[in-house]
């Protein structure tokens, strides 16, 4: 067990010493640390951060209105639905039948057709 804590503090400072060589200010150009450049990285991060935010709310937003969208489409169905349902009721044969009774229409017992010998039914 000590051994597996030596090499792991062993390791640990090593990164800590390597780290510290990479960070020091006169390994680093001095391009990469001038105040250009730390300006522009805060820019960049900054639009970077406004892109993310603008692009997740964006989402979102688009997630509501699926949401919504789904919603109303469901409704339409269920009204659909329920307009199929007058429709067959109000083409049922019995409310036909009393629908023609209220006309006061008679019906017709013997239909009798008109015949012509004639070809032409107009003349110019």
């Amino acid at each position: 067990m000590n051994r597996i804590i030596r090499a792991l503090r062993r390791h640990t400072s090593y990164f800590y010493y390597a780290l510290r060589a990479i960070l020091r200010l006169d390994v680093l150009p001095t391009w990469a640390i001038g105040k250009k450049a730390r300006v522009t990285c805060m820019v960049l991060l900054g639009a970077l951060f406004v892109a993310y935010i603008s692009v997740t709310s964006i989402a979102s937003s688009g997630g509501y209105k699926m949401r919504d969208l789904e919603k109303e489409s469901a409704e339409l169905k269920e009204e659909i639905k329920k307009i199929d349902v007058q429709i067959a009721q109000y083409s049922s044969l019995g409310n036909l039948e009393e629908k023609i009774k209220d006309t006061h229409l008679v019906a017709v017992e013997d239909i009798n057709y008109l015949t012509s010998d004639a070809s032409a039914v107009a003349k110019k």
